[in-house]
């Protein structure tokens, strides 16, 4: 009798455990769609804004090398690509190694 005791005891032990972890997964799968809706909206942002990063540092009149080494070789660094032009856009959102821009 005792041992059935324990068994039942430990069965309900579990189930308030699976209670609060499935009150954790049912709150992340009513945040989904939040959080995609919000990463989307960042990445049109940052997309936007590479566009126009591409458009006026790539064209600049300091970008070519007779002009301006130092300008022309930050611009072959981090501005060279869209996807290295949002790279560094990141960077400067999230602040990390700002300096070397």
């Amino acid at each position: 009798r005792m041992g059935r005791l324990c068994r039942i005891a430990k069965t309900m032990r579990l189930l308030s455990r699976a209670h609060s972890c499935w009150m954790l997964v049912r709150g992340f799968m009513n945040s989904a769609s939040i959080m995609f809706y919000s990463f989307m909206i960042l990445f049109l942002t940052l997309y936007v804004f590479a566009c126009l990063g591409c458009e006026i540092i790539t064209k600049h009149s300091l970008n070519s090398v007779d002009v301006d080494e130092l300008f022309h070789a930050q611009v072959e660094l981090n501005w060279s690509s869209l996807p290295q032009i949002m790279l560094t856009l990141v960077r400067f959102v999230c602040l990390d190694n700002m300096s070397e821009v």
